[in-house]
């Protein structure tokens, strides 16, 4: 390989490096998106095994969110049931 082909694969893996890490989901976009689908899970019928025991649900509709705050990774303790997080709740459904 010459020159110009080791330069070339160099900048295609930074050009690639660069993209996967400016695409990468927010935090806040992953708990958003954790918490619609533990309401959705919640609502829809599930089949499970429970102490050896078939288990059929249809789902709970009136599944609901409990807004009680996270730690973050530095391990601060944030709330999320000031009115902001109600209203971005809110439209999330």
């Amino acid at each position: 390989m010459d020159k110009n082909t080791i330069t070339g694969f160099i900048l295609m893996a930074a050009v690639l490096i660069a993209f996967s890490w400016y695409s990468r989901p927010t935090e806040a976009l992953l708990r958003a998106q954790h918490e619609r689908d533990s309401i959705a899970a919640a609502q829809s019928p599930q089949e499970f095994i429970y102490r050896n025991w078939e288990v059929r649900t249809a789902g709970n509709p009136l599944a609901h969110a409990i807004l009680r705050g996270y730690v973050d990774n530095f391990g601060r303790s944030h709330p999320n049931y000031h009115y902001e997080s109600l209203w971005e709740l809110k439209e999330l459904y």
